[in-house]
C-alpha cells in the first residue's frame, strides 16, 4: 500500500496545476492570439470571370481586454491593409459581452484604429447581433447600437442598414448591400 505522502501531495499538485495552466495557455490564450489570414476564391454565378475583385473581411472583434485590445485591432488593420485589398468590409460584432476580461475598449479607441483601413472603393460595415443586444460597455444600458454607430460615424466608415451602394470596378458595375 501506498501512502500519501506530504512530499508526494505537493510534487502530483505541482503537476496538476502545470498541466492545467499550459492546458489553459494553450486553448484560450495562444489560439485567440495568433492572427490567421485566411484567403478564399469563391466562384459566383453569374458574376463576370473578368471581373476581380480583392475583398478584405473583417468580422466579430469583439474588443475587450486582454483578448482584443485596441492596439490588437490595429494589428488587424495593418495585417487587411497590407493585403491591398479593392474593397473592406466590416461584418459586425465589434461589441465585447464575454464575462471573463480584464477591461472592455471604448468604441472610439477601436474605431479609431478602423479609420485607418484602406481600400480605393471604400470600407463598408454592419451592425452585428452583439452590437444591437448589448451596450458597448457592459456597465451601461443597452443604447440599441447609438454607440457602435457613432464609433463608426467618426470613423469615417459607412454603415449600411437595409441599404446598397453601386460601385464600380475597372468601369464595371457592381452593388454592395449591407
Amino acid at each position: 500500500m501506498v501512502h500519501l505522502t506530504r512530499r508526494r501531495f505537493l510534487a502530483g499538485a505541482g503537476v496538476a496545476a502545470a498541466t492545467l495552466s499550459l492546458s489553459g495557455y494553450a486553448t484560450a490564450y495562444e489560439t485567440g492570439s495568433a492572427l490567421t489570414l485566411a484567403e478564399y476564391s469563391p466562384r459566383l454565378p453569374n458574376w463576370p470571370e473578368d471581373l476581380e475583385l480583392r475583398i478584405a473581411v473583417i468580422a466579430d472583434i469583439h474588443a475587450c481586454y486582454p483578448w482584443m485590445s485596441d492596439e490588437r485591432v490595429g494589428e488587424i488593420v495593418d495585417l487587411a491593409n497590407a493585403q491591398k485589398p479593392d474593397l473592406t468590409v466590416l461584418l459586425g460584432d465589434y461589441v465585447c459581452t464575454h464575462r471573463f476580461v480584464s477591461g472592455y475598449v471604448p468604441p472610439d479607441a477601436w474605431a479609431e484604429q478602423l479609420s485607418r483601413l484602406e481600400a480605393p472603393l471604400g470600407v463598408y460595415a454592419i451592425l452585428g447581433n452583439h452590437d444591437w443586444w448589448f451596450a458597448a460597455i457592459p456597465t451601461e444600458p443597452a443604447d440599441n447600437s447609438r454607440s457602435v454607430r457613432r464609433a463608426l460615424a467618426q470613423a469615417g466608415v459607412p454603415l449600411l442598414e437595409n441599404q446598397s451602394v453601386r460601385l464600380s470596378q475597372n468601369g464595371r458595375p457592381f452593388w454592395l448591400i449591407g
